[in-house]
């Protein structure tokens, strides 16, 4: 159920029969100027569609995060699983990850792990829930022009994907990984069961136990694959429905689709690239990341030159798709919750400049519309 218009037709039936010439050039050169060449509909199914597609997979999104919190009231969570994501996170710490606002070098790998994390996820999902109910109501109401409805459903099934990646990367992401009480367990058994080979004593059958936990790098480096694909579903996305560049005065869709896309897909590039640093670190230092020393020196202790790539490649999608917003959740979580290597403020100023390069190519493109 749709039905279509054409800013033609808009301006003819603007102009009317029997206006005159002057005042009927004037109303069609301004109803041409809110409503550009590109065709839109009052009414859409597909648009509801989209909408309903954004609310499921934000709620799959939410009822997966509940479900993977970790061990509850010492028992494992309905996943399974006592390690929580933020245990792992705090063992492979990379230069460029968050942690408390504004730390030091020293202070980077403390336990604590970040509110960064949890005040992303909580701002993003409230956005894209309210982004589908939009969507819905936009689809549905006669009053509201709707552009682009066919990149509307197809931006709103890959951003869904996305999430639901998102929700089995909660399982991925910690198979195979140990909380800190667990490997204590583990190291204790192990020392018995030298003491009882020593002593030449016979080891029971619940002495017996896979104290190597190597596993966990196969499926730390899978997870870095399925963010990767979620990040290239919401880049996908941005890239063929251009929120930005919407024509006419698509305010809601600009205020609610735009920025809740771009967000998403610039909070997804950084979490890929920590996620890919973790990856490494466990294959590098499996004994978990240690902090530099008080007095350790500034060239021996560098910052990764990772996240200056992840910077230039957030700055190229904030000007070839173009969407300014893509850079700001790497360029506030580095700047704010990183510490300041060189390495690290070098890639704020690329991602700021990617902001602001982007904000100009959308300002240029509206200019045109």
């Amino acid at each position: 159920m749709s039905t279509h218009f054409h800013w033609a037709g808009r301006v003819s039936a603007a102009a009317g029969v029997g206006t005159p010439p002057t005042r009927a050039v004037s109303e069609a050169a301004a109803t041409a100027h809110v409503y550009p060449d590109e065709d839109f509909v009052t009414m859409s199914l597909s648009v509801v569609g989209a909408g309903f597609i954004l609310i499921i997979a934000v709620l799959v999104l939410i009822f997966a995060s509940y479900c993977g919190r970790g061990e509850q009231n010492g028992r494992p969570d309905l996943c399974l699983y006592r390690v929580t994501i933020r245990q792992i996170e705090a063992e492979y710490r990379t230069t460029w990850a968050p942690s408390t606002p504004f730390p030091t070098k020293m202070n980077h790998n403390d336990r604590k792990g970040s509110i960064l994390y949890r005040v992303v996820w909580i701002f993003l999902m409230m956005w894209l829930f309210m982004t589908g109910v939009y969507l819905v109501i936009a689809g549905a109401a006669d009053t509201i022009e709707v552009y682009r409805t066919r990149q509307q459903l197809t931006a709103a099934i890959c951003v869904g994907v996305a999430l639901v990646l998102c929700s089995l990367w909660t399982v991925v992401f910690r198979t195979g990984s140990w909380t800190p009480e667990e490997k204590a367990r583990c190291i204790k058994i192990e020392h018995k069961l030298r003491e009882n080979v020593q002593d030449k004593q016979t080891l029971e059958a619940d002495d017996f136990y896979e104290v190597d936990d190597s596993s966990k790098k196969f499926w730390l480096e899978l997870a870095t694959f399925v963010l990767f694909l979620a990040w290239a579903a919401c880049a996908f996305a941005t890239a063929q429905l251009q929120a930005w560049t919407l024509p006419g005065e698509q305010y809601g869709l600009m205020l609610f689709v735009a920025p809740g896309y771009g967000l998403l897909t610039g909070w997804l590039l950084y979490a890929t690239s920590l996620n890919f640093g973790i990856a490494y670190c466990a294959r590098s230092c499996p004994d978990t990341v240690r902090p530099p020393p008080s007095d350790a020196n500034a060239y021996a202790y560098r910052g990764s030159v990772w996240p200056i790539v992840v910077a230039v490649v957030a700055a190229i999608c904030a000007v070839w798709i173009p969407d300014p917003t893509q850079p700001l959740p790497f360029a506030i979580a580095v700047f704010v919750f990183a510490p300041w290597y060189n390495e690290n403020l070098a890639a704020c100023a690329i991602a700021v400049g990617g902001v602001l390069l982007g904000a100009w190519n959308v300002w240029r493109l509206r200019s045109e519309l």
